[in-house]
């Protein structure tokens, strides 16, 4: 499996960018990288060797000198892991309180999950609702700490059939689902759509 940050910066300046890892477990120093005007830099993640193997991360990207950018995550996943496919995501310019995923299933045999960051400095107290066939289901509540993630299984609360996820939080937070279908063939992760 393959990861990276593909940062593009669409101006006439040059972009200065901090890439911050936050580890599951131990810490990591930011990445510093230098994006000229009208070019994309990457961060081959895999590649890095103060980012241990198998250890879950969130990422913050921030324009330290002010010069906008756009960032996409790209996850190249191919035998011998389970899963197969490429799966490709941008970044959210902000964290918020509300997030709406339009729809996605559990259903025969998919894994389907939605992971929540909480970047801030205090704990965030999380809903997870499903909405499907004219019927809302609270699937999970559940605290993230402050700097951490949390997964939610949504197959282990729902096998239904296709649903659409709203997450809430007393705090700012971001979310994203991922999905493989059965068998393992294909991959998506997508931030959810930000309310207010």
């Amino acid at each position: 499996m393959t990861e990276r940050f593909d940062v593009f910066n669409p101006g006439d300046a040059e972009a200065a960018v901090s890439a911050a890892p936050i580890l599951d477990q131990g810490s990591a120093d930011p990445f510093d990288l230098t994006v000229p005007p009208q070019a994309t830099v990457s961060l081959e993640v895999d590649q890095q060797a103060r980012i241990p193997p198998g250890i879950g991360e969130a990422w913050v990207l921030t324009s330290t000198n002010g010069v906008p950018v756009a960032v996409e995550r790209v996850i190249v996943s191919r035998p011998p892991t389970p899963t197969r496919g490429v799966a490709d995501a941008t970044g959210v310019p902000a964290p918020a309180r509300r997030w709406v995923f339009a729809a996605g299933t559990a259903a025969q045999g998919a894994d389907e999950r939605v992971v929540v960051f909480d970047p801030g400095g205090a704990p965030a107290r999380v809903s997870v609702v499903a909405s499907g066939s004219g019927q809302a289901v609270t699937l999970r509540s559940l605290v993230v700490g402050a700097g951490a993630r949390a997964a939610v299984d949504i197959g282990e609360l729902d096998r239904g059939a296709t649903v659409v996820i709203e997450l809430t939080s007393n705090v700012p937070v971001v979310a994203e689902r991922e999905q493989v279908p059965a068998g393992g063939a294909g991959l998506s992760n997508a931030t959810g759509i930000a309310g207010q």
